[in-house]
């Protein structure tokens, strides 16, 4: 006579193991997934940054070289012995030299884009006013911006840059004025009249990549406020019109003038603005470059739709794996009860002696 115990001799498998493996997988994914995006947000918005910083950078390096240009051309007149001489005859009352004198402004309007170029007595008075060939030469607007440019210009004998401002026709223009001088003596102040619809504005507006929102702005502050220089895209006939107050702490412009952060800053609508800035310098102009934030965060989008999309599969790829290798362990625990099962039977049909089962509770 045999006893045999059938007891288990193993312990049972956890059920729940598989599910903690995935748990701890998915939570790895998902970890992993958002710091994946976070940094490739990052790397992005960086990016974006430094593309806006390098349109500001460029275009500070433009304008720096054209005002220093229109400062040159007001300079060859004013420092050349042979255009005092000639500016000398012609005041003198020699006919020849005045059409020396027309013929040498008109060629310099030409040349270099102005609108036309003005001969005034030191009193201000206008003497001669030429424009490029073939063009009707602009009326000289003596508005207060001019006389006061006018009359510095007559007390320092220095040549004088005359900002963008708006002249009594409502238009836009701006200028150099430049002291011509001869033996010592002042004898005439040439006005070189600028139109920014010639240069100015067309390349402050031009922007280098398609953008459905991207602009250039240039501002200067005037008191309490921060008043727009050029025409706007997303505003018609604003140029020195439009302006906003230094209480818009939110606004790219004033924060830029307080040295505060630009992020989640706002354009001249209130809308959303990744924006980058810069001074131009011998100048009081600030320039900024900006895109919608929705514009320039779109990819962030179609990353965060990759991103998810990578994240579900993985999940979903851990999710199979785990079924199948809990599915193995469950076959595996089968087939050894099966063979424990057919042992047991081998051991009860071929035992000579009686076999009594224990299977103590």
């Amino acid at each position: 006579m045999s006893l045999l115990n059938t007891r288990p001799t193993r312990t049972r498998p956890n059920n729940w193991a598989p599910l903690s493996v995935f748990a701890l997988l998915a939570l790895f994914i998902l970890g992993g997934g958002i710091a994946v995006y976070r940094h490739l947000a990052a790397q992005q918005i960086a990016e974006k940054q430094a593309s806006l910083q390098a349109i500001v950078r460029l275009k500070q390096e433009s304008l720096t070289a054209w005002l220093r240009e229109r400062a040159a051309d007001a300079q060859l007149l004013a420092s050349s012995p042979m255009v005092a001489d000639e500016f000398a005859d012609f005041l003198a009352g020699d006919a020849s030299a005045r059409k020396k004198v027309e013929r040498h402004l008109s060629d310099m309007a030409w040349r270099y884009g102005y609108n036309n170029i003005h001969l005034l007595d030191p009193q201000g008075n206008s003497l001669l006013n030429v424009g490029p060939p073939g063009k009707a030469a602009s009326p000289l607007h003596h508005d207060a911006p001019f006389r006061a440019e006018l009359t510095q210009v007559l007390k320092s004998r220095q040549i004088k840059l005359m900002d963008l401002h708006l002249d009594s026709d409502g238009q836009p223009h701006m200028g150099v004025i430049a002291p011509i001088e001869n033996a010592g003596h002042l004898i005439a102040v040439v006005f070189i009249n600028i139109d920014p619809n010639h240069y100015l504005y067309p390349f402050i507006q031009r922007w280098p990549v398609h953008s459905d929102s991207g602009e250039t702005l240039l501002v200067r502050r005037e008191g309490e406020t921060v008043l727009f220089l050029n025409e706007l895209r997303h505003r018609a006939d604003s140029a020195l019109k439009l302006s906003v107050p230094m209480s818009s702490e939110n606004t790219v412009s004033v924060r830029t003038y307080n040295g505060a952060s630009l992020q989640n800053a706002v354009d001249y609508r209130g809308v959303p603005v990744v924006a980058a800035t810069g001074f131009v310098p011998e100048s009081n102009w600030l320039l900024i470059a900006k895109e919608d934030e929705a514009e320039a965060n779109a990819n962030l989008r179609t990353l965060a739709w990759f991103t998810g999309g990578g994240v579900l599969l993985a999940l979903l790829g851990a999710g199979f794996a785990t079924l199948v290798l809990w599915q193995r362990s469950r076959l595996a625990e089968a087939e050894e009860i099966a063979v424990s099962e057919t042992t047991l039977r081998m051991v009860l049909e071929n035992s000579p002696d009686p076999v009594f089962v224990a299977n103590p509770s």
